[in-house]
């Protein structure tokens, strides 16, 4: 039995993994996929292995996934999962089709569609693209002119940020993060933006967390969303309105904020998953 963890750039929360594996005993491999050829291959070579996808980009992600699936690892997340967990509208429709509630939602592929955004869902109102992480490209639209000046400026990137995914605005400036692992919610925390200047309350934009009690409520919906895209370890956010919508779920969930918050060693949690699945 061999373990694995790939990784772009060795984060605190990699830090954390590599010393819960040293912790058990277990010798664990560290594999820079940003500065190593990765074979795509069908020699079964990590036969009894599995690996434990960390890189901080996710095509790095995805596509070093791949090439371990290819080589007969085990890979936590899966390609299939990190695929569906990078691409927001398709995440969307996986959640939809489990019967999961996400905001109202609207896509827009173009400037003239996105036009019609205020009369289905008035403003203000949330305009992101598919892809992208910490908030980033996620506008907070007032008025038309805001939602002008996001089209023009959209309309100079790739095709895929040019296309809008467009919703109605629910608990600005906070939201909760569940982190399941296997078929066990870890907990969740509240996270709040930093200030009344800032409505996104991503831990990378100073957002603060604070533990959030875990009901059989939110058990059910982090576990059954994480099911959904087929994540075995992943970071559930909800927003919280009239009852609990699903946003997003993280395929490689960072937990240097939701140890902070909650107090959970969700590295030791992890590893002795891994440690489980590779001994059935």
């Amino acid at each position: 039995m061999s373990y694995y963890i790939a990784v772009d750039i060795v984060r605190h929360d990699e830090k954390l993994l590599i010393e819960a594996f040293n912790n058990l005993g277990i010798n664990v491999n560290i594999v820079k996929v940003d500065s190593e050829l990765l074979p795509l291959t069908d020699g079964r070579v990590l036969n009894n292995s599995v690996v434990l996808i960390r890189p901080l980009s996710a095509y790095n992600a995805i596509y070093s996934a791949i090439a371990f699936e290819s080589m007969g690892a085990l890979t936590i997340n899966s390609s299939r999962a990190l695929y569906v967990c990078n691409d927001k509208l398709l995440t969307y429709s996986y959640l939809i089709k489990e019967g999961l509630r996400i905001p109202k939602t609207y896509i827009a592929l173009s400037s003239l569609a996105i036009k019609q955004a205020p009369t289905k869902l008035g403003f203000p109102l949330i305009d992101k693209p598919p892809v992208g992480s910490w908030g980033r490209l996620v506008s907070y639209v007032r008025d038309y002119i805001d939602l002008k000046i996001v089209s023009e400026h959209r309309e100079f990137m790739d095709f895929v940020v040019r296309t809008h995914i467009l919703q109605e605005v629910i608990g600005l400036g906070k939201d909760i993060r569940c982190i399941v692992v296997g078929d066990d919610v870890l907990g969740c925390m509240l996270r709040k933006a930093s200030d009344s200047s800032e409505w996104r309350s991503n831990v990378a934009l100073g957002g603060s967390v604070e533990a959030y009690p875990l009901d059989e409520e939110l058990r059910e919906l982090a576990i059954k969303a994480s099911r959904a895209v087929g994540a075995e370890v992943a970071g559930v956010d909800l927003l919280v309105g009239d009852g609990y919508y699903v946003n997003e779920v993280n395929g490689v969930p960072e937990f240097k904020g939701f140890i902070k918050a909650t107090g959970v060693k969700v590295h030791e949690h992890i590893v002795k998953y891994l440690v489980s699945i590779l001994r059935r």
